[in-house]
Formats: structure tokens, sequence, C-alpha cells
């Protein structure tokens, strides 16, 4: 049934409310009864006061209303009239008349009975007793609270008392390495002061024994010539270069500090390899490694970050957030006792046993420390740069010379392209000795905080633009080591194309190279020639017929030939379509696929001999760091290894290769299979053979690997 059809109760409803309008009236006439009692009560009481008579809001003049007022009378002439002649309502004026309301009558005052005062009195009482227990009351917690105020005083001055002993340590110990620094950076000002002084002294005295020697030289050529070769030398002269030699050895004698040292020399001054030395340790040897840093203060460290990051919080609203040592204590874990890793104090320890000798990398090999006399590297110095023909003697101060730069500038006019840096500089020049031979050094001169620093490298930007614009058939130059497995490729397709009979290719490496760009390339490569170069290495491969060979001999001649006289070009292969090139081997055969390249380990030939790493690169596993870190670079060598290597079948021997090098640097095996396995994911079958070789052994791999045999070979 719907709400339309739903029978309704009237009655019910009606009586409801007949009876709710009947309380409703009932409760309406006693609160009438109680206002009128009230009413009667108050005027038993007291006699009210009388109304004081009205006041006009017109003229503010007592005795009438506003509306009565002649101020608001409807003819505006009169009233202005009146105005004009000061007339004013007088107080009198009623226009009303007086109320005829009958007066009120006022009753006589009520009168309370005696039992109703003491009623009073008595309520009185208690409430005093009530006042008075409230009052003990309120007294015993004031004092209750004043103790606690107390208690919690005391317990913040403990508190900040700590603090500021704690504070105080710190900064006693702040103080005290600061005093530690001054005095380093004290001696070590002073030490370069006499090592500069000294410099200077020899630098003048090359310049003056040069140009002695130039004298003799001189002289001797005028005997030669006038035919008296047996004469002597004038005395004057003899006498200067016997006191100039005498000076020199004597400040030689003084300036060597590595008289009586217990270390392995060279023509007489110390010169060995780090690692090479007894007694130091196999983590120390490799510059790559990081020491464990010695802190004892790291609980201190903490709480100052601590404090420093609440502060910086907008809703900290000036209070202040401290820490205590024992919260402290429990977020940093104990790392005193590591196992295999290298103390910082191990390395002060070393340095002061080798204080004052030089400690420099080796060039193309930076894990390796040098240690020489100063003398040698001073001698190293003298004879790339004072004593050298490329370079020519300023004696004006650098900023004499900034000033003539800048004088160029704007001679040529370009001042408004060459950006100048106020606070440029002119860089230290220093040399570093090589690998394969320390007695010579290679010459490093940093140019980045010079003042053109920008704008030379706009240019070189510009000029790298232009010249990877040109087609790829005029020039042999990569932008970097990714492009070469692309550029192998890219001649082995054209190479198929032609079918030659016989390959042969040449490495070189040109030298003193500078900023010159063999722009005579171009003309060459009009030939069937394919090339390879990156900075100073150049790889060039000819095909032919057989019987050409005259014809591959006079295009490799005219090759050479293409270069300016001023670079000398030295061939780095042995002549047997094998050479290295950017770290991998390229390899040229006269059969398709023609030429190939593999990724190589720079420690190749030493790491399957005698286990010994010549070349340092890379973090031992027990340096300082994140272990996230090593696998990162474990990965980049993995992604190397893929990219520059195009024949996939040596894949696997350069990845175990690879895990042979790290085991040398003390990785552990499941490390590295780890990192293979999660690198091998998702490639292709030469890489999931490769992880079984690695991880598995060659058992478990042949089984594995038996799908792909026929692409890798047995």
């Amino acid at each position: 049934m719907d709400g339309g059809d739903r029978p309704r109760d009237w009655g019910d409803r009606r009586d409801r409310y007949s009876d709710d309008g009947r309380r409703g009236r009932e409760e309406f006439d006693r609160g009438r009864l109680h206002e009128r009692d009230g009413r009667e009560r108050r005027n038993d009481s007291a006699e009210p006061t009388r109304r004081l008579p009205p006041v006009c809001f017109g003229c503010k003049v007592p005795g009438h209303y506003r509306s009565d007022c002649w101020r608001f009378w409807a003819d505006t002439a009169s009233r202005k009239q009146a105005e004009r002649d000061g007339y004013a309502c007088p107080p009198e004026f009623d226009r009303r008349g007086r109320s005829i309301s009958p007066k009120r009558s006022y009753g006589a005052p009520l009168h309370r009975s005696p039992s109703a005062d003491s009623k009073t009195v008595s309520k009185l009482e208690e409430l005093g007793e009530r006042v008075a227990t409230l009052k003990e009351f309120v007294e015993l917690e004031k004092v209750r609270r004043e103790e606690k105020e107390k208690k919690r005083l005391a317990r913040e001055e403990a508190r900040k008392k700590e603090l500021e002993a704690v504070q105080r340590e710190a900064e006693e110990c702040v103080a005290e390495e600061a005093r530690c620094l001054r005095k380093l950076e004290k001696q070590r000002r002073r030490e370069e002061e006499q090592l500069a002084m000294t410099k200077a002294v020899e630098m003048q005295l090359a310049v003056r024994l040069s140009k002695i020697q130039e004298e003799i030289k001189s002289e001797v050529r005028k005997v030669v010539e006038k035919g008296k070769a047996k004469e002597e030398q004038p005395p004057l002269l003899e006498r200067q270069v016997n006191l100039v030699r005498w000076k020199y050895a004597r400040a030689e004698v003084s300036a060597c500090i590595c008289a009586g040292l217990p270390y392995p020399r060279v023509r007489g001054h110390v010169q060995f390899r780090l690692q090479e030395l007894d007694g130091v340790p196999e983590l120390l040897g490799n510059a790559k490694n990081f020491p464990k840093p010695a802190r004892g203060d790291r609980l201190l460290s903490l709480r100052k970050e601590v404090e420093v990051a609440f502060d910086s919080c907008p809703n900290i609203k000036g209070q202040r957030v401290t820490c205590s040592m024992a919260e402290l204590a429990v977020c940093v874990q104990d790392r005193s006792e590591v196992n295999g890793c290298l103390g910082q104090d191990v390395v002060r320890e070393w340095g002061k046993a080798l204080q004052g000798l030089v400690l420099t990398p080796l060039d193309r090999n930076p894990g390796v420390t040098m240690v020489m006399c100063p003398h040698l590297y001073f001698e190293g110095m003298m004879g790339l740069f004072i004593r050298s023909g490329g370079y020519s003697i300023v004696t004006d101060d650098a900023s004499k010379v900034l000033l003539d730069m800048k004088d160029d500038l704007r001679d040529a006019n370009l001042t408004d392209f060459a950006r100048w840096n106020k606070k440029g500089s002119i860089g230290q020049a220093y040399v570093i000795p090589k690998q394969k031979d320390p007695n010579r050094f290679r010459p490093i001169c940093p140019s980045f905080s010079e003042p053109t620093a920008k704008t030379s490298k706009a240019v070189a930007k510009a000029l790298n633009h232009m010249l990877y614009t040109i087609p790829t058939d005029w020039h042999f130059n990569l932008k970097d080591v990714s492009q070469l497995a692309k550029k192998v490729e890219w001649c082995k397709h054209r190479m198929s194309r032609i079918a030659p009979e016989v390959v042969e290719s040449r490495s070189y490496d040109r030298k003193d190279m500078f900023s010159l760009l063999p722009h005579a390339e171009f003309d060459f490569l009009q030939s069937l020639v394919y090339g390879i170069r990156l900075m100073d290495d150049v790889g060039v491969t000819v095909g032919g017929r057989e019987d050409d060979d005259a014809e591959r001999k006079a295009i490799f001649a005219a090759f050479e030939n293409a270069y300016p006289r001023n670079l000398t070009l030295k061939r780095t292969d042995e002549g047997c379509n094998v050479w290295e090139f950017l770290g991998c081997e390229v390899r040229v055969n006269c059969e398709y696929p023609f030429i190939k390249c593999v990724q190589l380990s720079k420690n190749e030939a030493t790491i399957w001999n005698t286990e010994i790493l010549e070349i340092l690169s890379g973090q031992s596993f027990n340096s300082w760091g994140s272990k996230a870190q090593k696998s990162a670079v474990i990965c980049s060598y993995l992604h190397r290894i893929d990219r520059n290597t195009t024949v996939r079948s040596e894949i696997p021997r350069r990845v175990v290769t690879l895990k042979k090098e790290l085991r040398l640097k003390d990785f552990p095996g499941k490390f590295f299979d780890r990192i293979l396995r999660s690198f091998t994911h998702g490639r292709k079958e030469p890489w999931k053979w490769t992880c079984a070789l690695a991880v598995l052994g060659p058992h478990h791999a042949s089984r594995v690997g038996y799908s792909i045999r026929a692409n890798l070979g047995d």
C-alpha cells in the first residue's frame, strides 16, 4: 500500500495536540502569576523614582518631543524667520498636555521574619567555612606547584650545565685542531718559502751558467777560427766558471734532503714506486683507495646536524631541540673494528716517514705513487721548461702578463667576442714522470683558470661541430671511444664491398701535436683507405690485390707525408696487423670480417702470467667506500666489454679476465657473480653462456650453452 492509501489516525493527534495546548496554557498562567508577584514585591519594597520630563532631540530643550519642536514645522519661511528672530522653544511647552493616566499605588515595604534571618546567617557561616577550606586548598596547591617548578628548574640547570660541558669540550677539540692546522700551515708555508728561494737561486744559477757556457763556446769558437785550439782560456773567465760550478755544487748539496735516507736510489738520489717498498700496506700502494676516517666526535657531529635541521624548520617557533649523548649513541653503530680497511693514522705515519720527498702519480697510471728526491723533480722541471727551446723565460709579474694578454685582445678587436674573466689567473705548470721511463717527464700546463677559458671552450666546441658536420668519408675523427665499434663495423661493411685480397694496417702516435689539425687528410682519403683517429692516436687500413704491395707502401708513405713537418709520427704496431687503440685490440684479416675489435684490460699481459697489477685503475674492495659505487664501476667495465667487442666469442675471455683482475684487488667472487647475473639478465645468449661459465664453471656452462656453440665456436 502506498502513501495515499495509508489510513490516518487524526483522533490521537488531536488528543495529543489538545493535551499539549492545555499544558502550555498552564505553564503560561504560572509564569504570569510569578511575574505579578515579583512586581508586587518590588512595589512594596521601595518608592520608585518619578520620570524626568522629555528632552527634544532637535533643539535639546526639555519639555517637549522632537515631533512637536518648532524647528520641524512644515512652513520653511516661518522656521527661518524664527531662527533670525532668535526664537527658542520654552521649557514648559507641551503640545500634547499632561498625561491623564492614573498614578501607580505603591504598598508598604516588606519585612522579613526572624527565622528567615537566622537561615541567612547559617548559610553565610557555611559559605565562610567553605571559602576557608577553598583558600587552604589553594595555598596547598600553590606550594605544590612551587616545589614542582623548583625541581623543573633544577633539571633544566643540570641539563644546561651538561650541554655547556659538552660544548666546551667540543670547542676545545676544535681549538686544538685549529691550533694544529695553524702549526702545520705555518710549517708548510716555511717549507714553501725555502723551496721557492732554492728554486729562484737554482734558476738564476742555471741562467747565468747558460750565459757563461755561451761565452765559453764563443771564446772556443774564436780560438778555433784563429787556429789556436790549444790556447788556454782567459784566466778571468776560468775563475768565473770555477766559482759558478763551486756555488752550484754547494747549492746542490745543501738543497738535497735525501742524504742518509734508507730508500732505493737512482743516479745517487731517492727514486722508487711506493708499492715496491718493503713494509708498505697493500692498500696504500694504490692511490685510488680511500682510508677510513678516524673521527672520535661522531656523536657531537650528529648532535650538531640534528640541531641545525630542527632550527631550519619553520614550525619550530623558537623552541630548542637538544639530544643527550645516550640517545645519540643508539643511532650510531660502533664501526671501530673494521677488517681490512686502511686507517688515516697509517697514512699519516708514512707521510711523516716520506716527509720532504716528492710524491707524484705516474703518467697514464695515476694509481701508482712515485716517490723521488726534490732534486730529480727539479731537474725534470728545468729540462722541460727552463732549458727547453720551446719555452721562453718571462721575468715579468703574472699581473703584467695578464694585462698584455688583454691588450692583445683589444688590438685584435676581439673584446666583443672574448669574455674576459677578471678573477682568472695563470695556472701553475708541473711535470709527472712517465709510466715506461720514470726518468722522463710529461709537462702539464693547466689552463682552466685562465681569463679566456670560456672563450677557448666555445671556440673548441665550434671547431668540433664544424669537423663533425663534414662527411665521414673525408676524415678519421671519432667523437669519443664509444664510436670505435661503430666505426669498425662501418669499415668492415665498406671493405666487404671491395672484397680485397690483401688487407694491411698500421697504427701511429703523433708526438708534439699540440693544436695542429691535419687538414691534409682530406686529399689523402680520396683513395681506398679506411682510418680511425682520436686525438693523437691514428690507425690506417689499406686493402687491395695481392700483387699491389708497392702501391700499398706508397699509400702509407703518402699518409705519413700528409702531416706537417713539425709533427712526428711514431709507429706503434709490430707489423702483424694487430695493434692496440684506445684500450682495445684491433685485428685485421684478409678474410671476412676483415677487421675486428676486442676490449682489453690494462693489465692483460700481467694478469695471467705474473698475477701482478702493473696498472692500478679503480679502488680495491677494502677501500673505504660504499659497495654500490664499486658495483657501478664493475657494471661500467661490463658495458665497455659489450660495446667495444665486435667478436662476440671473445666476451667470455674478457669477463673472466675482469674477474681475475678483481680477485687480485680482493673482490669476493660472490660479489662479482651477483653483479654479472644482474647484468646478463635479459641479454642475448653469449652473455648467458658467459654468466654460466664465470659463475657455475666450465662443466655446467657446457651443458647450458650447447645451443649456442655454433655461434661461439668450440
